[in-house]
């Protein structure tokens, strides 16, 4: 999870950012991680970059599955 500076008012990394970016695209954060993690993406390069490959890789791994199920059910 994020860490938030109060001092500085700067969110820090997760330790995780890979399983922080699954826990967003799942929606197994509370509203308030979830705009949390969300003002982070904004403004940290590295987190936004590993996000979007997270998600990326979510939504190649759910559609080679619809693309396996589709050729299954047609007999292929």
């Amino acid at each position: 999870m994020l860490y938030q500076n109060r001092v500085k008012n700067v969110i820090s990394c997760p330790k995780s950012p890979k399983e922080t970016a699954e826990e967003l695209y799942f929606g197994r954060l509370g509203p308030a991680s979830a705009r949390t993690v969300q003002a982070h993406l904004r403004g940290c390069l590295k987190c936004r970059e590993i996000n979007e490959e997270t998600v990326a890789m979510i939504e190649a791994i759910r559609a080679a599955a619809k693309l396996f199920e589709r050729t299954k059910v047609a007999g292929r």
